[in-house]
């Protein structure tokens, strides 16, 4: 059995307003022995202001969100590629989207 754990970094700390800037992810075995992993970066979807407050935490520059290589579209796609490369599998993840909202 495969275990996916993945994170994202996003532009925002409200999932209705940012995007993913960010998402890297470990398979390991049911021993938890590392058999792949991967960590994307895209740039800032155009049109779109990052919180300040997001920036510090994901140690982001204005650089890295303008400079980067991949756009929004071509990160996903790529993303959806190695998930589906990976699967079948068990995913985790630590505040991803789609989590509960606070009571």
């Amino acid at each position: 059995m495969n275990i996916v754990i993945w994170d994202i970094e996003s532009s925002s700390s409200s999932t209705d307003f940012g995007s993913i800037i960010e998402i890297g992810g470990i398979l390991v075995d049911e021993n938890f022995k590392e058999k792949d992993r991967f960590n994307l970066r895209c740039r800032l979807p155009e049109g779109e202001i990052p919180q300040c407050m997001a920036l510090l935490v994901n140690k982001t520059s204005v650089d890295l969100l303008t400079k980067v290589n991949l756009s929004h579209y071509q990160m996903l796609n790529q993303v959806e590629a190695i998930f589906k490369k990976w699967s079948p599998a068990i995913f985790m993840g630590w505040s991803n989207i789609g989590r509960l909202p606070p009571l």
